[in-house]
């Protein structure tokens, strides 16, 4: 559990009291700096303090002189993250618990961004707006205290016993037992669904297991491969080369982070096929997109998202840095190329339907990859059934020439 034992103190108390009702262990990190704690915690401030790199007194002595409050912030978030992962290295950490308002949230959720996918996490806080930079690419739950958490009454006492009971019961959950399959990403976007979904169970029958990231959630997957837990990719849909590399005033999903660069670097198998490359994703409808766009094909996608086709100059660009990116790989790498389509809507008889501007992307592939990729154009839809058992096979042989 972490908190500052001064404002928060009471509460953290009474939730400390009702998980070791359950018959589990509370250990206590305190985070506050300048009142005096509640009770005693099992890390004491001087402990965090010391584990982000100052002395409490430094710190207490810098926000009496009304030094930049952030920096001690800084400081006890290094703290909570060291000792936080240090138990849970240890085997004494089954979940993690935090309550606070703004200061109290940053902290807590530093350090359960810190922890593993699957460690329950649940932070109880008084912020109810947009909470995504504290949650970040983690899977922690915000539970929101209604009201401001200082001292108890009955409305925080039922909010802080949900949210004690919620931790145990996620702690004493039934511990599912998983094969240890082969991790494997597949990048989607709504247009290449049926691939995805072919491709996703043929990978299934050839024993991977399989996690799929839409471009809102790449840089998840970024992580993910930083920390070494995606063995090979399917790299079906590339669409964020587009506001990355063409049009760059356009919203960039994922972030700034080159997850081709990331896998290079880590010699992760790679099949790259360019899914979405056909198209420019605008939200609104046709009057709101910028006016250089309109003068071109143009597709609504829905009720507030209207796409623009890539020109034959932007796919010979973008072939040129797919095969330059790959050309950096130092594990297995291939670019499938499906000479049907590269989306739903690039088609025959389709809006996007354009065979010169695929082939100016194909054409820009083969002069400029090296001899050790492998390039390859298939006579097929990219959403065919044929096209994912090829890639998927692809897959398969680069996983199993990694792992010999």
């Amino acid at each position: 559990m972490i908190g500052t034992l001064d404002t928060k103190g009471s509460a953290i108390e009474y939730v400390k009291q009702r998980i070791e009702k359950r018959g589990h262990k509370a250990i206590v990190i305190d985070a506050g700096i300048l009142s005096k704690p509640k009770f005693q915690a099992d890390f004491s401030r001087e402990e965090t303090a010391k584990a982000g790199g100052k002395s409490l007194r430094e710190l207490v002595d810098a926000a009496m002189r009304g030094v930049n409050r952030a920096n001690a912030t800084e400081v006890m978030i290094r703290g909570v993250v060291k000792i936080a992962k240090e138990l849970y290295d240890s085997g004494k950490l089954d979940g993690i618990f935090s309550l606070g308002g703004s200061t109290g949230t940053s902290i807590g959720t530093a350090a359960m961004r810190a922890l593993p996918l699957g460690v329950p996490k649940i932070m109880v806080c008084s912020l109810s707006k947009d909470v995504s930079s504290y949650v970040g690419t983690k899977d922690l739950v915000m539970m929101n205290s209604v009201v401001d958490i200082i001292g108890l009454n009955a409305m925080t006492k039922k909010i802080l016993s949900n949210a004690a009971d919620a931790i145990v019961g996620m702690v004493e959950g039934e511990k599912e037992e998983y094969e240890d399959k082969p991790p494997v990403a597949i990048t989607s976007l709504g247009v290449t669904t049926p691939a995805v979904l072919n491709a996703q169970a043929l990978l299934q029958g050839m024993g991977y297991d399989v996690l799929v990231f839409s471009p809102w959630e790449r840089k998840t997957l970024y992580e993910l491969i930083e920390e070494g837990l995606i063995k090979g990719i399917l790299d079906l849909t590339i669409y964020e080369l587009i506001p990355r590399f063409i049009h760059r005033n356009l919203e960039l999903p994922g972030g700034e982070i080159d997850r081709f660069d990331l896998a290079n670097r880590q010699g992760i198998p790679q099949v790259i096929i360019p899914g979405g490359l056909d198209m420019v994703i605008f939200a609104g409808k046709n009057e709101d997109i910028p006016s250089e766009f309109r003068s071109r094909r143009l597709h609504v996608h829905g009720q507030n998202i209207t796409l623009a086709r890539t020109t034959a100059e932007e796919m010979a660009e973008l072939g040129k840095i797919v095969a330059e990116k790959a050309n950096e790989a130092t594990g297995p790498v291939g670019i499938i190329i499906p000479l049907k389509g590269f989306s739903a809507v690039d088609r025959e008889s389709h809006e996007f339907y354009d065979p010169r501007a695929d082939e100016a992307f194909a054409k820009a592939v083969k002069e400029n990859v090296k001899r050790h990729v492998s390039a390859l154009e298939v006579n097929v839809h990219i959403n065919d059934y044929e096209f994912a058992k090829r890639i998927s096979a692809i897959l398969d042989n680069f996983m199993k020439k990694k792992r010999k």
